[in-house]
């Protein structure tokens, strides 16, 4: 009895966990389109201000424009992103991150992003690590 008490509360768990993890993805998803818009509109500001401290820490406002205004100089603007990886794990510092990866096309070239989030204390996705590497 105690061994079926165990199985079904461990069963009981893991589907829990696993529906988290669908809203955890689609939040994250929805998120990404947010960026995917700023990105295209070259909102570039508005993506910093409203990352977490950990991109904060990792490059200035000044100098993250910078970057992304070069990229759009280069590979001109974004036309399409196709989601095509979602995982998620656990950082010390952060929590539980999400992290996707797309297949951004440019009107000059193609790039994979990978984009991390995590929540906020009030709940709302954040970008907590954005790479776009363009593809040869």
């Amino acid at each position: 009895m105690m061994r079926l008490f165990t199985l079904l509360l461990l069963g009981t768990i893991g589907f829990l966990g696993g529906c988290q993890n669908q809203q955890d993805q689609a939040d994250s998803l929805k998120a990404a389109e947010r960026i995917h818009l700023q990105l295209t509109s070259k909102d570039y500001h508005s993506i910093y201000r409203e990352s977490g401290e950990s991109l904060k820490r990792s490059v200035s406002e000044l100098q993250f424009v910078a970057d992304m205004s070069r990229l759009a100089d280069d590979v001109g603007a974004l036309k399409k992103a196709t989601p095509i990886a979602y995982k998620s794990s656990f950082d010390t510092a952060a929590g539980a991150k999400h992290i996707l990866m797309f297949d951004l096309e440019f009107e000059r070239s193609r790039a994979k992003e990978n984009i991390s989030f995590v929540r906020n204390k009030s709940g709302q996705m954040q970008v907590w690590d954005l790479n776009i590497a363009p593809v040869e």
